[in-house]
């Protein structure tokens, strides 16, 4: 059996309403293991700094590679300038809505609080990275 994740459950505070009157809200989120589609798509939108950083295996390298971009201000200033953008956001979203077997408009349906659990469960695909998202460790994941 291998120990690497094929899934992330992540259960939602505030339950998203289905897009069929007859199916019960959703309460929870499974996540599957990112593609390289789902990569691909990252790295176009974010570039390649930040897809070699997710795709980093040492965890040190990792930190390193945070630290860097923390300090590079303009660095920065393109990844947030990068994702407030409407077709990056919606492109981000279709990527979260693939990889949670939702569609597109319940994942504009995810609350704000449960988005960032969500993101905490993808980073959760890439342990070596232990990025500083929490000082609390995700749920046991399930497998």
């Amino acid at each position: 059996m291998s120990d690497k994740l094929n899934h992330i459950d992540v259960p939602l505070e505030f339950s998203i309403p289905d897009t069929e009157e007859d199916k019960p809200a959703l309460t929870a989120l499974r996540i599957t293991r990112p593609k390289t589609r789902h990569i691909i798509t990252l790295t176009a939108l974010f570039g390649p700094d930040l897809a070699s950083f997710i795709a980093s295996s040492d965890g040190d390298d990792a930190k390193a590679k945070l630290a860097a971009l923390q300090d590079d201000a303009e660095g920065l200033g393109v990844l947030i300038a990068n994702l407030v953008k409407a077709e990056t956001l919606n492109a981000l979203l279709k990527v979260i809505a693939d990889l949670c077997g939702i569609t597109f408009k319940q994942a504009e349906e995810i609350d704000i609080v449960d988005l960032v659990e969500v993101g905490k469960a993808f980073i959760g695909f890439f342990p070596a990275l232990k990025l500083p998202v929490s000082t609390e460790p995700l749920d046991e994941p399930q497998t």
